[in-house]
Order: C-alpha cells, then sequence, then structure tokens
C-alpha cells in the first residue's frame, strides 16, 4: 500500500520533467562576451529509499559523483555515476547509478540558492544468491526520469554545499524474474525510488 502511493503520486508528477526542461531552456541566454561558462564536479553521499517492489530490497547509502558543464545562464548539463549498497532478507545487494541531468542554480537569496532538476537515468542492481541452492535474481538494469529539488550555500567563492531531494520515475511497467533450481517467476512491476544527497560542489 505505502509503495502504491508513493508510485501514484510521483506517476502523477511525471508531468514536471517536461515542465522543469521549458523552464531551463526559456530562460534568456547571455551573450557569448559576457557569458563566462563553469565547469564543475560534485562529490555526494546519498540515502535511497527504495520502491518496496523493486526486488525487495531495503534503503540503502551510497555515493556519486558527477561532472557539470555550464550551458547556459545557470543552466549546468550533468554527468552523474555512483554506486550503492543495500540488503534484501539479509542478504548483502549492490548496485549502480548513472544519470544524465540538467540542472538550474537560481541566483536568488544568495548565499543560499535553489536547485532545480530534471533528466534521465539508469540504475542497475547485483542481488547476491540468498544460497547456493536457494532463490536468486540476475542482474537487471532499469531506465527512469528524474526530477528533484534542493538548495546550495556557498562555502567559499567556488566551494559550494548542496543538498537535493530527487525522485526517480519509471515510465513504464519492468518484468522482474525470479529463478530457483526448477522454475522461473516473473512479475510486473513499476517502480518509484526516493534519493536525498549531501555533498560539495566545486567550479573553475
Amino acid at each position: 500500500m505505502r509503495g502504491e502511493k508513493r508510485r501514484r503520486f510521483f506517476n502523477q508528477s511525471t508531468p514536471l520533467v517536461a515542465i522543469l526542461l521549458i523552464v531551463l531552456f526559456s530562460t534568456p541566454a547571455r551573450t557569448q562576451n559576457s557569458m563566462h561558462r563553469r565547469i564543475g564536479c560534485n562529490v555526494e553521499s546519498s540515502y535511497f529509499l527504495f520502491d518496496e517492489d523493486f526486488f525487495g530490497i531495503d534503503n540503502g547509502i551510497g555515493a556519486n559523483v558527477s561532472l557539470r558543464y555550464e550551458i547556459g545562464w545557470n543552466i549546468y548539463f550533468e554527468n552523474t555515476i555512483g554506486g550503492f549498497a543495500a540488503k534484501s532478507a539479509d542478504v548483502d545487494v549492490s548496485g549502480m547509478d548513472y544519470g544524465l541531468t540538467l540542472a538550474m542554480i537560481l541566483p536568488y537569496w544568495i548565499p543560499y540558492r535553489p536547485i532545480v532538476r530534471a533528466g534521465v537515468g539508469f540504475i542497475s542492481v547485483n542481488p547476491k544468491t540468498v544460497n547456493q541452492i536457494g532463490t536468486y535474481r540476475p542482474t537487471q538494469t532499469t531506465f527512469h526520469f528524474i526530477t528533484g529539488v534542493g538548495i546550495s550555500k556557498s562555502l567559499r567563492e567556488n566551494i559550494e554545499l548542496e543538498l537535493m531531494a530527487n525522485a526517480w520515475i519509471a515510465p513504464y511497467l519492468y518484468r522482474i524474474y525470479t529463478f530457483d533450481r526448477s522454475s522461473v517467476k516473473t512479475e510486473d512491476a513499476q517502480f518509484t525510488h526516493l534519493n536525498v544527497t549531501l555533498g560539495l560542489s566545486f567550479l573553475f
């Protein structure tokens, strides 16, 4: 029930992806002479609240690194890769995530600045075998939309502390495979995950 309510809420918010992209690209660009395009690097710690239908995986922790490139007025292209660890029925689970996003860091309330984010990503999980003769699941990769909001605070001229809350919304149903010694079971599920990150951003 909890997972269904969370999934229904965020499925209704899927149009936010399109709205954010329109907002990002409709912002007037500065002239080339006044533009100083910056690049940056983010290092973040993450806490994952996985959908309860997501292979039975509990909440997890992880870390990720991202590169940023300013493509317009406070609009950044982000390329992110990370890893995480969690448990499923007392069994260790590892995984990786990858995202391509656009982020707008708004120049308001300095030294605090709001952030909005939209993009796409993938998450791959690698559940380990419960025991050598028991049930296991193969590695599976899922696609999702990413939407997020957050806030940054300037610590020094080129260093910022950032806090983000992101929703990862799968746009369609996935087939989950479960293997045991004598049969294969399948079920369809649609995933919505929450991801909270705290990290440092370095701009150059």
